[in-house]
């Protein structure tokens, strides 16, 4: 990734010529293929726009049928047939690639098509292959982190980086100019999905959803660079699980490694098909809705929430063990009692099915075991099921300042367990704030094990 580069699309002034090019329609027997120079330039709003003038020979009657003659399918709004794949060289001898591109053409002496494009990447070979693979990003987001490494320039010294190396990864962060730069280097293991974990994980961290501008990827001796301007310059935000200050960076750096080493660790309910499922994926997925939600409305931002946490507890938390056995048997003791009922098939069945569904673990039976298991505490399950209740049953809040508080009250409670469950999921063990309590101190995850009365009391205590 070079600084030019950066600084060309921040500044909406990337130009690049194009003397070749080539544009062929997707999912066609008999394809459209355009070819010719030209070049892509941005737009005053950021946008990428393609010009190319094609050497081809159409005559009129071909011409009108691509304007007016568009092929229509049921229930389709764009049919792949109306896409193109763009290939082009530019004047250094690398190439670009965009993909599902929508095109306008305008007949003339030429054929000139017109494009804009969402996302572009470019494919280079380096004769120096490298040791290891990494993928650096640059964030047009100027977020926080426990910065802890100082930059000395002709300024003066700055604390601006955040950086951790071990035996299997190595990442910073640094503050540039109009935003982040950050990378990930693997040394063992394959480069995906690490690198898109780490990128959640940041997100996560820093309570951003972070969209980046260009990546730069090297793998061997291929360097691909990827530019993406459909990225939001507004990105959404999410109060983070875990302090940004200076002395906190340890913690900050035990999360990012937990969520790299065991993304895939295997809990209760964690497994599809045999299969260990992707847990940070899902963490991710549902925080994202949270982040989202939370941007844009009050209300409905509660019920994403409640719903993310239930989420969670499905497709990672229950087991069979958080069956209540002894109701379990008892409906399958009265079972052949309701099967030999005289009554309507369809209602007998019915009443079958109420009853199995009955006897599946519950979300609150679940938050039970892992508050016994002290990751989390009563307050969370009471605030998670008025929460729950209140927005799956379109209960309007109340305009009055007792209960908004009341409300964000067991918002953040809910929020604070959400993080208490990825903790759970991730492995992770460090500092992280308390949005359950009073003034969100930080506390320590998992909590320390409470003293038994004999111990409070001094029983068995050396004096």
């Amino acid at each position: 990734m070079t600084n030019e580069l950066v600084a060309q699309l921040m500044a909406r002034k990337f130009d690049l010529s194009l003397p070749r090019c080539e544009l062929r329609q997707r999912e066609s027997t008999v394809p459209r293929v355009y070819s010719g120079p030209g070049f892509i330039r941005q737009g005053a709003d950021g946008t990428l726009i393609l010009r190319m003038f094609a050497q081809e020979d159409a005559d009129q009657g071909e011409q009108l049928m691509r304007l007016f003659g568009v092929e229509q399918t049921p229930g389709v709004l764009i049919p792949d047939t109306s896409l193109f794949d763009l290939s082009a060289t530019d004047q250094s001898g690398d190439t670009w690639r965009a993909n599902r591109v929508s095109i306008e053409e305008t007949f003339g002496i030429s054929t000139e098509i017109h494009a804009t494009l969402a996302e572009i990447e470019k494919l280079a070979e380096s004769n120096v292959r490298a040791k290891s693979a990494s993928r650096s990003w640059f964030i047009p987001e100027a977020f926080e982190l426990p910065w802890h490494i100082q930059t000395k320039s002709e300024k003066g010294i700055s604390t601006d980086r955040f950086e951790f190396e071990d035996d299997a990864f190595a990442w910073k962060v640094r503050k540039v100019e109009g935003g982040r730069i950050a990378s990930l280097t693997v040394k063992q293991t394959l480069l995906d999905p690490h690198a898109q974990h780490f990128l959640y994980a940041l997100g996560m961290l820093s309570g951003r959803i972070l969209e980046p501008l260009v990546s730069h990827q090297i793998e061997d001796c291929r360097h691909t660079t990827r530019i993406d301007v459909s990225c939001s310059r507004k990105p959404a935000r999410l109060n983070g699980p875990l302090e940004t200050t200076i002395n906190r960076h340890h913690d900050a750096h035990r999360f990012l490694s937990c969520c790299l080493r065991n993304s895939h660790q295997s809990h209760p309910g964690a497994v599809a098909n045999g299969q260990v499922v992707d847990q940070l994926s899902i963490l991710y997925r549902f925080w994202y809705r949270i982040a989202k939600a939370q941007a844009n409305d009050i209300e409905n931002s509660s019920l994403v929430l409640s719903v993310a946490i239930e989420g969670i507890l499905n497709e990672i938390f229950h087991s069979e063990h958080d069956t209540d056995v002894v109701f379990a048997e008892a409906l399958h003791a009265a079972k052949p009692t309701i099967e030999q009922l005289e009554i309507n098939e369809r209602v007998r069945d019915s009443i079958l099915r109420s009853l199995e569904n009955s006897a599946l673990p519950k979300p609150k039976d679940t938050m039970q075991r892992l508050k016994e298991q002290g990751a989390l505490h009563q307050d969370h399950i009471v605030a998670w099921n008025a929460l729950r209740n209140k927005g799956a049953h379109g209960a309007l809040l109340e305009d009055a300042t007792a209960e908004l508080q009341k409300h964000f009250n067991r918002y953040f409670r809910c929020l604070d367990l959400f993080y208490r469950l990825a903790f759970v999921a991730l492995g992770y063990r460090g500092h992280f704030v308390d949005r359950s309590a009073s003034k969100w101190p930080t506390s320590q995850f998992p909590p320390p094990p409470k003293p038994s009365k004999a111990a409070a009391n001094g029983i068995g205590t050396s004096k």
